[in-house]
């Protein structure tokens, strides 16, 4: 009985230790394996393992993880409390399956019933959301010990993100900037013939009317290409023969992607597509958007014009928002908007990724699951929701939470920019543009 009550160990009850070399020769741990005994002793077991598998166990699985499911635990049996059953009835209830239950999942001591495994299912789809396992992600480690060391940042933990790694400060996009582009997209579905329904109803028939039949997606796309090639190299870059070749790829959370070593723009065909959709993606995969990036940046450190790092591209890092922001522009850097269809795609296209900047939040930070949040976006970005729920599932993906960002704020760190630059000075921005390493507030800062 002494050693069950000896809950911290170190007098009766005999406990395991981890320990981890963190510096020093080989030959010292055996040395300081010795001491961790004597400090903890009495000793079960002693484990060793690396400090990344330490930071693994301390914090997350032992504090964000159990620590926080034992606080649980503990309000849970406080509600019961407050709800009228006998604390000494619900404590001695609950503290008896939890022997049981523990017994059961560490021990293996028996299964669980068929209704208690109905039971867990529904606790865990109320408890906890998608993508909880990240937790044991090296970046969200990090995030870990970084509020556990400054705790006045938990409560704008997913803000500070943001703002560390891609340089942007934001939560949520307001509702007047969202109400903007909507009326921007009722206005120019007005032009062409598509108002009088709810707006909702308008854009997606105008785009059920523009859409392109899957089998012809990648030569369509091969074609706009070959056509924001040729606008390129008459009005910015002699781009020659360089190339990426559209190819198809499925089950990915993405709509396309500039494979640059390879020379290929992958199409996720789960997707659809309207022909201005297309449109801005081959300016922002390809012409002038990160074909172009990249081939400058090779070319330039090649040159010595840029340093090294100029050739690196790392996601949610500080040149980001730039990276992106340059490719959602390039529609306009070649004066490819040149009707009230091309104004309306722009206005849906920033509509929608404002609403994704949302949906980061929403997941994040107030703890809603995909699914939810998906079901909302489609409704506000007039998608079908299947669409909407792939284009987030890069949401749980713990590196590039932040990184959904740097489509819309980048493009607005551009073009706001962009919009100062006179004609006769365009050749001369590219080259501040393409040629520096810039956050938004750089980019503006210095451009004269």
């Amino acid at each position: 009985m002494e050693a069950k009550r000896d809950f911290f160990g170190g007098v009766a009850a005999k406990q395991s230790i981890v320990c981890a070399l963190v510096q020093g020769p080989d030959e010292h741990y055996a040395v300081a394996e010795a001491v961790a005994k004597e400090m903890y002793a009495p000793i079960l077991r002693s484990h060793r393992i690396t400090l990344e598998q330490m930071a693994m166990l301390e914090p997350t699985l032992a504090e964000t993880i159990s620590s926080m499911f034992v606080t649980v635990l503990g309000e849970a049996l406080d509600e019961a409390v407050k709800r009228g059953v006998p604390y000494e009835a619900a404590k001695d209830f609950l503290m008896g399956h939890i022997h049981v239950q523990l017994g059961i999942v560490f021990e293996k001591s028996n299964p669980f019933s068929d209704a208690c495994l109905i039971a867990i299912e529904y606790g865990r789809k109320a408890m906890l959301k998608d993508g909880w396992r990240q937790l044991f992600d090296a970046d969200k480690v990090y995030d870990q010990i970084d509020v556990m060391l400054h705790p006045e940042k938990l409560p704008r933990w997913m803000a500070d993100r943001v703002r560390r790694q891609i340089r942007v400060s934001t939560q949520k996009v307001d509702e007047a900037t969202l109400d903007g582009y909507r009326a921007i997209i009722a206005e120019k579905l007005g032009e062409i013939g598509y108002g009088g329904q709810a707006l909702g109803s308008d854009v997606r028939r105008w785009e059920a009317d523009v859409r392109v039949p899957r089998e012809q997606v990648l030569d369509t796309m091969r074609k706009l290409t070959a056509d924001a090639r040729t606008k390129v190299s008459a009005t910015m870059y002699e781009m020659g023969d360089d190339w990426l070749e559209p190819d198809e790829v499925r089950g990915v959370p993405f709509s396309a992607y500039c494979d640059y070593p390879g020379r290929k723009l992958l199409l996720n065909l789960d997707h659809p597509y309207t022909i201005y959709a297309l449109k801005h993606l081959a300016t922002h995969e390809a012409f002038p958007g990160h074909l172009v990036h990249l081939a400058l940046r090779q070319r330039y450190v090649a040159e010595g014009k840029m340093p090294l790092d100029g050739a690196q591209v790392v996601t949610s890092s500080a040149s980001s928002a730039l990276f992106e922001g340059i490719a959602d522009n390039g529609l306009f850097f070649i004066d490819w908007v040149e009707t009230p269809e091309d104004e309306l795609a722009v206005a849906l296209q920033r509509l929608r990724g404002a609403l994704r900047c949302n949906a980061a939040w929403m997941h994040h930070v107030e703890g809603k699951s995909i699914e939810e949040i998906a079901a909302a976006n489609a409704e506000a970005g007039y998608m079908d929701v299947a669409t909407t729920a792939s284009r987030l599932g890069f949401l749980r993906h713990g590196l590039r939470a932040p990184f959904v960002y740097a489509y819309w704020c980048g493009d607005m760190a551009v073009h706001d920019v962009w919009k100062t630059v006179p004609r006769e000075r365009r050749a001369e921005f590219w080259q501040y543009l393409y040629g520096n390493m810039h956050t938004p507030d750089t980019l503006k800062a210095f451009w004269r």
